[in-house]
């Protein structure tokens, strides 16, 4: 989990929040699920990204995580919810979501 925890705030502290989008102003962030979904390169990351920057402190209570990530590889979502949880983290933002046809490749 360290690893998502570091990758996370490299991303943290890069993004830009001088321009923001109007979405973030927008969205009813209270729903316990909100799904964005879009082309690459739009921008759904960034905009998650100052969300978080916009709305919380680094201080631990969120974690983006990118689902493509190699920690997967070897570890189940379920579990990095459970050990953040159980760490007092509030907010658990995920990123790079794919879906698997039953079929077919990623996509």
């Amino acid at each position: 989990m360290e690893s998502l925890v570091r990758r996370f705030y490299e991303k943290y502290v890069l993004v830009s929040t001088e321009y923001v989008f109007d979405f973030i102003k927008q969205a009813d962030w209270s729903k316990r699920f909100i799904g964005i979904k879009g082309s690459r390169g739009v921008g759904k990351t960034t905009l998650l990204l100052q969300f978080i920057r916009v709305n919380y402190k680094s201080n631990g209570k969120v974690l983006f995580a990118s689902l493509d990530s190699l920690f997967f590889t070897e570890n189940r979502l379920y579990d990095l919810a459970d050990i953040f949880y159980k760490k007092g983290g509030e907010l658990l933002v995920l990123g790079i979501v794919h879906t698997r046809t039953r079929h077919g490749p990623l996509s």
